[in-house]
């Protein structure tokens, strides 16, 4: 089922849909945590996959540090280092800093049947005796999104343009994990150095003799 219900006018001309305005806000709030739990997932994925030669969702586990390996002379002979991919290159992780939704909404009904409950506690500043209020019982409201102001225009006349909802959303970049930026400093730490595994040339030392 889904968040808005139609329902039709006296006259039958056409359906309005409504959706009680709890949900409207409450999608609203949810949508956004959504959005930031799946940029968590797909920095997680990139992790995986760029940090790792292999990676199995399945079992999420990785195997195989990839690194980059080069050669450099050193002391008169080859040395190799390798170095891990993650120390090199910076990944991607972005959250929802701010979040905007502006909805252009019309109370459409009331429907007693389902109603909100508040109560309000009271304390005496005297006494400090605490009381709570009798509860209060809300219809909750149903409302339809109006159309948006911004209009096209329609035959010879001017109709308006879409549903009443603009979302406005800001991203940054979020501060690095407590448990990836020990896990860098580990590897940072690391000896990159690489003995060559190169038979030594015994007519070079005989000559020498």
């Amino acid at each position: 089922m889904g968040l808005f219900n139609k329902s039709n006018e006296a006259n039958g001309e056409k359906q309005v849909q409504t959706v009680k305005l709890t949900d409207l806000l409450a999608s609203a709030a949810i949508a956004t945590v959504q959005a930031g739990a799946s940029a968590s997932m797909e920095y997680y994925k990139n992790l995986c996959n760029i940090g790792f030669e292999r990676y199995d969702p399945n079992t999420n586990t990785v195997n195989g540090m990839r690194t980059l390996t080069f050669e450099y002379p050193y002391d008169g002979k080859m040395e190799q280092i390798s170095v891990p991919v993650l120390s090199l290159v910076p990944l991607t992780m972005l959250q929802v800093e701010d979040a905007d939704f502006n909805f252009d909404v019309q109370v459409a009904d009331m429907d007693a049947d389902e109603t909100l409950e508040a109560s309000v506690e009271v304390v005496d500043s005297t006494t400090e005796a605490t009381d709570v209020l009798n509860v209060t019982r809300i219809p909750n409201l149903r409302v339809t999104l109006l159309p948006s102001k911004k209009t096209t225009e329609k035959g010879n006349g001017i109709s308006p343009s879409g549903a009443g909802l603009s979302v406005h959303m800001t991203l940054k970049q979020s501060d690095m994990p407590g448990g990836m930026a020990r896990f860098l400093q580990v590897i940072n730490n690391l000896d990159y150095r690489i003995l060559p595994d190169k038979p030594v040339d015994d007519s070079s030392e005989d000559a020498n003799k």
